[in-house]
């Protein structure tokens, strides 16, 4: 809670965007600081799209970026190549994040990392990506379309449940579900949310 809540001071109360590379475990892992609320989580993908073969995978992800056969500085004046890992993808979305609060001074640090997130490229589509669905956040970065498109971005506030005695669920039970969304950047109309889950033992 420590954690979050200097995440919350950072975001919050003095508009700062922060980004957190999501880790190289090759695993579907919570990696702090990435997976706190009011964090950018960012994973890593190679020259195809692909989710580099290290990446952290986690339903905590953000957006991907680059982050496999980097090319870089080094700290004695030279340039090397070949270098991987989520800390060379975290710097490259900082970086849009920067170029996003020059373009859009007036929008907030929420509102910088939403029109990140909302602005990526599905990558999903490609073939190794599939199993990963919903772990590599919403695709990967497109720095052109964070600062040109203009699209809504909408994302759950928060959600409660009770069985009628509270927030607890028993075989057999039957749950009331409140979610609250927000839209944090373009107007929208019309708007329509589906819920829905994996398990064979949940009905909506």
């Amino acid at each position: 809670q420590f954690g979050q809540d200097v995440i919350n001071y950072a975001v919050l109360d003095k508009d700062v965007v922060v980004v957190a590379a999501a880790g190289n475990s090759n695993e579907l892992l919570d990696f702090y600081p990435a997976s706190f609320d009011n964090v950018l989580s960012i994973g890593a993908t190679n020259i195809a799209d692909e989710k580099a073969f290290f990446a952290t995978y986690s339903y905590f992800i953000d957006l991907m970026a680059p982050g496999e056969d980097i090319f870089t500085a080094t700290n004695n004046s030279t340039y090397v190549s070949g270098k991987l890992g989520t800390s060379y993808s975290s710097p490259m979305v900082a970086g849009a994040a920067a170029l996003l609060r020059a373009r859009f001074p007036t929008l907030t640090a929420q509102q910088i990392m939403e029109r990140l997130r909302v602005t990526a490229d599905d990558i999903y589509e490609i073939s190794s990506n599939n199993s990963f669905e919903g772990q590599l956040g919403k695709g990967r970065l497109n720095m052109f379309r964070a600062l040109t498109d203009d699209t809504p971005a909408l994302r759950i506030d928060s959600l409660s449940y009770t069985n009628g005695l509270g927030e607890f669920a028993y075989y057999g039970d039957t749950l009331s579900i409140s979610v609250t969304v927000r839209n944090y950047l373009s107007n929208l109309s019309n708007a329509m949310a589906t819920i829905s889950s994996n398990s064979p033992y949940l009905n909506f």
